[in-house]
Parts: C-alpha cells; sequence; structure tokens
C-alpha cells in the first residue's frame, strides 16, 4: 500500500521551550514522508533560531515561515493554501505532541478521508494531567457523522482531525488586520453543513493544559469580540434545530454568548465615538 503524504502543520508563537518535545515527537514516529509546516506569528524568543537548528540535523523535513502576529487563524489559512500538493494536513499545536507511532496506527483509517462525504478524521487527543481522551463523543468506535452530533450529545472535548487539505479551501477563516481571532468553532459549523467526520478511536495526540490560559487557541469574549461575534453567528444559524431541542442548554449558552458579542461590540463602538 502506497502511504499518503503528511504535512504536519504548528503555529507557534513564542514557544520555543516548549516546540522542541513537539520536534522530538514527529521524528520518532515511524511513518514515512512526513513533512513539518512551522508557521511563526512573530515570536521573539529565537523560535527561528532553534528551528534552523532542527533543520540542520536533517531528521525531517521541514518548512518554516515567519509572518508578523497575524494570529493563528491567519497561519493555518496560510497552511492549507501551501499544503494542497499532500494528502493530508494535520495541525498539532507547538504545545502538544504526537504519541508515539501515532501516524503508522491511525493510518488504517486515511483510505475513509477519500469518501466524498468525509473531510476529515476526528482522532482522540489525551490530556496530559489525567491522560484520557478529552472527548467522550464516539471514543470507543469506529463512527461516520457530522460535527453537529457532539453538541447533541453534550460531549464536547479537544480532538485532533486529520484533514484532506483540498476540502478545507472553502473554510478559510475569514481574518483580516482587524479580526485576527476567530474560533475553530466558526469552520466546524460551516464544514458539517456539507460534510462528516470520521470518528476514531485513536488516540494521536497528547495535549498540555499546563498554561491552558495561553494556549493559542483561548481568547475571551470580550478582548476578540468580532471574531467570537462572527463564530457564535455561524454556529446558531447553522447547527439544525433538532440538535438545539436535543441540548438546550447549549442552545442558550451559544445565544447568551452571541448576545455578549453584540454588547461588547456596542460598547467598543460607543466607546470609540466618545
Amino acid at each position: 500500500m502506497i502511504s499518503k503524504k503528511i504535512v504536519i502543520f504548528t503555529p507557534t508563537y513564542n514557544r520555543k521551550h516548549t516546540l522542541e518535545r513537539c520536534y522530538q515527537s514527529i521524528i520518532q514516529q515511524d511513518y514515512p514522508g512526513v513533512v513539518w509546516l512551522v508557521i511563526d506569528d512573530g515570536s521573539t524568543d529565537n523560535t527561528e533560531q532553534l528551528v534552523t537548528e532542527f533543520i540542520k540535523e536533517g531528521k525531517l523535513e521541514i518548512q518554516y515561515i515567519y509572518q508578523t502576529n497575524g494570529g493563528k487563524q491567519s497561519a493555518w489559512n496560510k497552511a492549507v493554501q501551501l499544503c494542497q500538493k499532500y494528502d493530508l494536513f494535520i495541525c498539532v499545536d507547538s504545545d502538544d505532541i504526537l504519541y508515539e507511532n501515532a501516524l503508522t496506527k491511525v493510518s488504517k483509517y486515511f483510505s475513509l478521508v477519500d469518501e466524498d462525504d468525509v473531510i476529515g478524521l476526528r482522532c482522540l487527543a489525551i490530556r496530559n494531567t489525567t491522560k484520557k481522551a478529552d472527548s467522550k463523543f464516539m471514543n470507543n468506535k469506529i463512527h461516520k457523522d457530522y460535527w453537529f452530533m457532539e453538541i447533541m450529545s453534550n460531549q464536547i472535548g479537544e480532538r485532533v482531525d486529520i484533514f484532506k487539505p483540498q476540502k478545507l479551501l472553502d473554510y478559510l477563516f475569514p481574518v483580516n488586520d482587524c479580526i485576527k481571532f476567530i474560533p475553530e468553532s466558526w469552520m466546524y459549523a460551516n464544514i458539517s453543513k456539507k460534510y462528516k467526520f470520521v470518528y476514531v478511536p485513536e488516540p494521536v495526540t497528547l495535549f498540555y493544559d499546563d498554561h491552558d490560559h495561553l494556549r493559542l487557541s483561548k481568547s475571551s469574549l470580550k478582548t476578540n469580540a468580532k471574531g467570537q461575534n462572527i463564530a457564535r453567528k455561524a454556529v446558531l444559524k447553522n447547527v439544525p434545530v433538532k440538535v438545539w431541542f436535543k441540548n438546550p442548554i447549549s442552545a442558550l449558552k451559544n445565544s447568551a454568548r452571541y448576545f455578549q458579542t453584540l454588547y461588547y461590540l456596542a460598547v467598543e463602538k460607543y466607546e470609540n465615538k466618545h
């Protein structure tokens, strides 16, 4: 069987102290043909020097790109656009690591990504403090379904996706100079109007939540009200009504947070005028 070419995308910002363990976990994989794409979002901690040392070791094909504080979603968009020649695309944050031989173990499911109605695999992510899968949704069997069903089950937790990058081109984050952060729920809510995921019971990453408030994917409603508003609106608009009926508490929470963002935006607009 011909192995699929995988690109591992790692967005990073001042994570030199954790990037080493991420790198070590990648070079220890026994899956052939892996490429590591590192997009540095304006680090000031000599991240570039560290990655240059990794490149000199010659143990892995590494592509390094520096951008100036565009945000994680901007880096994601750039990565997706650059990775169209690869078969599979996986994002591993610079805080996290791949499980030993995880890519080889999960490769038995790779052919499922080629199905027309599937955009990728949703694999297990293990929390370092509990050593357990963070998501309880379909974590012990193979199952094909829409992301919406995670909301219905009320078992949402961190997972790691292995995407077909060509299908991601239609779901680039609408970021710009004024909106640098949009929660990933925006992407999932839009993807799930058309595509399903294959949920597989295979742990692929170990994620570290010791400094959860520093993770690149975290952002408060108030600090990034515009991006949060865009994401909350997409979720409320695209999630089927039957899902909200099954999980009304989630509907109320999402609605409340959406109106919170409207309030913060109104306050910001008022303050800018006075």
